[in-house]
């Protein structure tokens, strides 16, 4: 007797007899569990720079300096108060899809040509989680008016990073370091990728606070133009090979299966990551384990709809269908907890986002 649970890997294995003939309850039961896995992944992914919310709006930034004023004995200073900050909303949209067979699909097609229509769609998921991760983090203009219309239609002003925007209102530095939210920006240019400007890159987010850890993400189209600037870079090295003795090595190993997701050495003071959802040209620092994070995945109160599941499951002979969603937005809040680099180009110029 053989004991486990049916996975997509065994319906893929199914190639010679039709979903009628291994059993409908069997191929869905696989597709949900590994539905259920796949969710899990997807939330882990997330956590590391978004934090899960179902708040869509909290106050951000604020300056906390007063100032002594030097008086007589007759003296009697003027009040002073500090600022509470500005609103930043959270947006949250429905996403959906939907797979549609016919009664004859079932007779005559294969587990494994249902996996694969599943397969498609998941990826579809991922990705859309992806674009609208990128598009909350490369976007350097705020959204103003974005109306909450799955609650009750407010609009909610949507920002970006720090911007240098008029009125913007930031966090003071470590040291009481004031920065002017009308000329401070997180968004950078160069004409070439130097290392002059990764440092800059790193710099801009490290100034913020001396919590956590900066993490510079880079595409896997970059690696190599990091890897050669060994004057800042030092690499992690493959668990095979013996370095030198006399020579300066990072002490973790490199992972050498995963080339598009792994971190591959230090670059100044931040441990460098080649992370898939970063675009080439287009690097990116985070500050890791700070009090705040970059981004926040919103979810609906209650967390309902946070991750991809079935709604509706509608079987009218000859067809049947299945639809899909999930309810989710991501949007910034720690303004000055990350900061982009456009790299090919001296102006920097949002990237295009499918």
């Amino acid at each position: 007797m053989a004991y486990g649970t049916l996975s997509i890997s065994d319906l893929q294995a199914v190639t010679n007899q039709s979903i009628a003939q291994f059993g409908e309850n069997d191929t869905f039961g696989a597709l949900q569990a590994n539905l259920d896995a796949y969710n899990g992944i997807v939330r882990e992914m997330v956590a590391e720079i978004a934090e899960p919310t179902t708040d869509r709006l909290r106050r951000y930034g604020g300056v906390s300096r007063m100032e002594m004023i030097p008086a007589d004995e007759y003296g009697r200073a003027n009040a002073q108060k500090v600022t509470a900050g500005q609103n930043i909303g959270f947006p949250m949209d429905n996403y959906q899809i939907a797979v549609q067979w016919t009664r004859k699909y079932f007779q005559m097609h294969t587990p494994a040509e249902l996996a694969a229509q599943y397969l498609a769609m998941r990826e579809a998921d991922s990705q859309r989680i992806l674009a609208e991760l990128q598009r909350a983090l490369y976007t350097p203009t705020n959204r103003l008016t974005y109306k909450d219309r799955f609650v009750d239609q407010v609009e909610l002003q949507v920002r970006a990073l720090a911007n240098a925007t008029a009125g913007d209102i930031l966090p003071v530095g470590p040291s009481g370091t004031s920065f002017d939210g009308a000329t401070h920006t997180h968004y950078l240019a160069s004409a070439t990728l130097t290392a002059a400007s990764l440092s800059a890159l790193i710099t801009t987010v490290r100034e913020h606070a001396v919590t956590g850890q900066v993490r510079l993400y880079i595409s896997a189209t970059n690696e190599a133009a990091v890897r050669a600037m060994t004057a800042n870079f030092t690499a992690y090295l493959d668990a095979r090979i013996v370095p030198a003795q006399n020579t300066q090595q990072a002490t973790a190993t490199l992972d050498v299966n995963d080339a598009t997701n792994r971190p591959i050495g230090i670059y100044d003071t931040a441990e460098v990551w080649v992370k898939p959802w970063v675009l080439a040209n287009y690097p990116v620092a985070i500050r890791i384990g700070g009090p705040t994070m970059p981004l926040v995945f919103r979810t609906r109160d209650g967390g309902a709809m946070a991750d991809l599941q079935m709604v509706s499951d509608w079987d009218q002979f000859p067809l049947r269908a299945q639809h899909f969603e999930r309810e989710f937005g991501i949007g910034v809040f720690g303004r000055v907890d990350a900061a982009v680099l456009q790299s090919n180009s001296g102006t920097y110029t949002a990237p295009v986002i499918a």
